[in-house]
């Protein structure tokens, strides 16, 4: 019943079907426009309203309760997915805003067909699927004044996962190879210089397990990059690029998310995402073939300059040095001099993955 009523909502044009020669060029899809997710604004919208002006807002968890049920039963109607949303109010920091679950179900099915038309993407049999937001994320949103189109915006970009999960498991394969190659260089250097007992050779055996770390540190984190890119672009196609730039502004600035500022030891990680979503409008424009597509894209582009050009938000350009990756490798990233530019370890793995 469901496909009919896709077939019947697109006036009556042929639905294109994704399948899996075709699933990797999702993402250089063009914009998506889905009523029902006005709806879905509407119940967030809700959500922030029952919370006071306090610094610490209490947000009524019976509201909480009965809209994320309602996004529950749109996000059945839009995308096909039986999933359960939970507050998560256990954390005492934002730490991962929200997360989605992946299951065996969806890596079995990963190369199942997706339908995909102008209003949007649809699984073809149902994902059933557990979200989690936490309650440090509706603090952040209320105290400032941003839109609940942000939360949308960021569920978009969960959901994401599972309709790119195909191209994301593919960085993270070509990831895993090379990083078994280097561990095979590194594990054959230092048994040579176990063997041989010689000074040198175990200095070189070193070295090359300390760059080597490095460098198998920056693989993983460009493959978790790329793949947040590309949930970040499901956001974009439906039209809450700007929403979800202004949150991530806001992640970048504050002092107390630095667990978004250097993810993984990253520390220009959150400016790669804001120049990747500005470059997606980019394409976007230049791809657009009708006058609605290009307004859309237009007001978009003028809200994030509106947002830059705000003396309240000062997005910094960062820069990776050594001595970052080195922290990285333990957890945590050092925050250094502004102006970004890209080192030569960083170009090279960028022709490497």
């Amino acid at each position: 019943m469901l496909l009919e009523d896709l077939m019947y909502n697109y006036e009556g044009k042929s639905v294109e079907t994704i399948n899996e020669e075709t699933y990797l060029d999702l993402y250089n899809e063009s914009m998506k426009y889905n009523p029902k997710l006005k709806e879905v604004d509407a119940c967030f919208d809700r959500i922030l309203k029952s919370g006071g002006n306090k610094k610490r807002n209490m947000f009524d968890k019976k509201i909480i309760e009965k809209e994320f049920s309602k996004v529950e039963r749109l996000f059945d109607k839009i995308f096909n997915i039986d999933c359960n949303i939970t507050l998560d109010d256990k954390t005492k920091r934002l730490e991962y805003a929200a997360c989605i679950e992946i299951s065996a179900d969806d890596i079995k099915l990963i190369a199942e067909e997706i339908i995909e038309s102008k209003e949007g993407y649809c699984f073809k049999t149902v994902r059933h699927t557990n979200m989690w937001i936490q309650d440090k994320l509706l603090e952040l949103i209320k105290e400032n004044n941003l839109s609940a189109k942000c939360l949308t915006g960021v569920l978009l970009h969960e959901i994401g996962h599972k309709v790119f999960l195909k191209i994301n498991t593919k960085y993270d394969k070509e990831a895993n190879i090379m990083i078994l190659t280097i561990s095979g260089t590194i594990a054959t250097v230092n048994i040579a210089g176990f063997v041989a007992a010689s000074i040198e050779i175990m200095l070189v055996s070193i070295l090359v397990y300390v760059i080597g770390s490095i460098i198998m540190f920056d693989i993983q984190n460009k493959a978790y990059l790329k793949g947040e890119i590309n949930c970040d672009n499901m956001a974009v196609e439906y039209g809450y690029s700007s929403y979800l730039y202004e949150l991530f502004v806001i992640f970048n600035d504050n002092k107390n998310l630095s667990s978004y500022k250097h993810k993984k030891g990253n520390a220009h990680y959150m400016f790669k995402r804001l120049t990747q979503i500005n470059d997606k409008l980019d394409q976007e424009l230049n791809d657009a073939t009708n006058e609605k597509d290009r307004k859309v894209i237009r007001d978009a582009q003028d809200k994030i300059r509106e947002i830059e050009s705000n003396k309240n938000y000062s997005l910094k350009f960062n820069k990776d040095s050594l001595f970052t990756k080195i922290k990285g490798l333990f957890g945590k990233g050092k925050n250094l001099k502004e102006d970004y530019i890209d080192d030569e370890l960083d170009e090279m793995l960028d022709e490497l993955i």
